[in-house]
């Protein structure tokens, strides 16, 4: 088996067991500001969407997304996940970061994915992403900190907590919260967690 089959087949192990997961609470934490300010729904984009379960929940109130995953097994997951009545609001991409062309977006969603973006080509995806958020746009994500358990891992990229700070300091940092400890993952059972989870918002 080559290292692409293993990935394909460690991805599709992991995506069996979230396929029933809720969303997260720092997507909901960023969805109760937006509703807030009353603005309405508009272009969300899903980064790793995985299974698509953000996605799904997103279409669900109103927005239009556009999903985008490297697996094309996650897009064909999300596509699967979604309602018929929901598809023509769904556009989907199987597309690594640094390949993607960032529309302008309201809110950008990425969940645990964009460590998984190689540290040399980080800089670049993450000022593409920054200018795609309009006036008044969120991005909600999770950075892996540099005592995370892959954090060494070739082609992972990790932050001190003070690199993250650093990342945001263009926005307006609404929601800044560091996590540590032993934490149990789905891929790889027991493992130590260290990951900063942000909102911010551009103004």
């Amino acid at each position: 088996m080559s290292d692409e089959e293993r990935a394909r087949a460690r991805w599709a192990k992991y995506y069996q067991a979230v396929a029933d997961r809720p969303p997260r609470d720092l997507y909901y934490e960023t969805l109760g500001r937006f509703e807030k300010e009353g603005r309405p729904p508009g272009l969300a984009m899903d980064l790793g969407c995985g299974t698509g379960i953000e996605t799904a929940d997103l279409l669900r109130r109103g927005w239009r997304v556009l999903a985008v995953d490297q697996q094309a097994e996650a897009i064909e997951l999300t596509r699967a996940h979604v309602p018929a009545e929901y598809q023509d609001r769904l556009e989907t991409r199987v597309a690594a970061f640094d390949a993607l062309d960032f529309p302008p977006a309201d809110f950008i969603w990425a969940g645990l994915s964009l460590p998984f973006c190689p540290p040399e080509l980080f800089p670049s995806v993450w000022s593409r992403l920054v200018s795609a958020l309009p006036i008044g746009g969120r991005f909600a994500g999770d950075f892996f900190g540099e005592r995370h358990v892959w954090a060494t891992r070739p082609g992972m990229t990790s932050h001190t907590v003070e690199a993250v700070r650093a990342l945001c300091r263009p926005l307006h940092l609404e929601y800044f919260v560091e996590e540590e400890g032993e934490r149990w993952t789905t891929r790889e059972g027991l493992q130590h967690w260290h990951a900063i989870s942000v909102v911010v918002r551009k103004d």
